[in-house]
């Protein structure tokens, strides 16, 4: 996970209790309840610093492999 997925992970769980609806669901569980993910931005923040490290490494192997 990127440094600005799991920063804004850490946010997110500090908010949590905070962004409650009637101390039941918080906000981004019933904004996004129809969705894979309760956090669809920060998922696919870490889905792309996922992407971008296998990208550097693969053209670190073939820089050393040159």
């Amino acid at each position: 996970m990127s440094v600005i997925a799991a920063r804004r992970q850490r946010e997110h769980a500090s908010n949590e209790r905070e962004l409650a609806i009637d101390g039941d669901i918080d906000i981004p569980t019933y904004l996004y309840q129809d969705l894979s993910t309760t956090y669809p931005v920060l998922a696919t923040v870490g889905a792309v610093g996922d992407r971008l490290d296998g990208l550097k490494r693969r053209i670190e192997r073939a820089m050393a492999e040159a």
